[in-house]
């Protein structure tokens, strides 16, 4: 078997970024793992290097290759089709919250202002991040928590240990629930 051209290895890395966007990091968030992603990127020519026999250099370029097409994808996707595409917003929030992020740490830290002004100018709705929407119209609240729903617990509680006052996972909860409050009986 003759091996692969080098043609043939750009598209194929090319191709393989395109393919990893849509087949997993569109359903998972990359921005809140950096390090992880840092370490793969990183590693990734000298594993091309050693599976493929080719050059580090050749490996570097191979997966900076697949690193181009896959954020060329991820940032198309966002201001193009990603389902919050038409809410109006800073151009730059539709692609990384590190935009926020910045107007964050140039406000002295006083998000609350910054999102206040994008409000005045962009209206009720306004796209803060990839991902993201800040919603200033309160007859929204029905809509979005759904008529008379409690509203649950955001992503940060992933992060933490599972509890009955940490878990998002409802069956979780009721279960936990029921013992925490048969033992707070028995202390009465």
């Amino acid at each position: 078997m003759e091996a692969p051209t080098t043609e043939a290895l750009f598209a194929a890395a090319a191709a393989l970024g395109v393919t990893a966007h849509l087949l997993f990091f569109k359903r998972f968030e990359i921005d809140t793992h950096p390090l992880l992603l840092f370490l793969v990127f990183s590693i990734a020519p000298f594993v091309l290097q050693h599976i493929l026999s080719i050059t580090l250099l050749f490996g570097f370029v191979l997966a900076a290759t697949f690193t181009t097409s896959l954020f060329t994808s991820i940032a198309v996707y966002r201001v193009y089709f990603h389902p919050l595409h038409h809410f109006p917003g800073r151009p730059l929030a539709k692609l990384t919250q590190l935009h926020s992020l910045t107007l964050t740490t140039k406000s002295g830290l006083k998000w609350h202002q910054i999102l206040q002004s994008l409000h005045l100018q962009y209206g009720d709705y306004v796209r803060t991040g990839p991902r993201e929407l800040s919603v200033a119209n309160p007859a929204a609240m029905s809509y979005i928590l759904g008529f008379g729903a409690k509203p649950g617990k955001g992503p940060v509680y992933d992060s933490m240990e599972e509890s009955v006052n940490t878990t998002r996972d409802r069956d979780f909860h009721t279960q936990r629930r029921k013992i925490w409050d048969s033992s707070l009986k028995t202390c009465t």
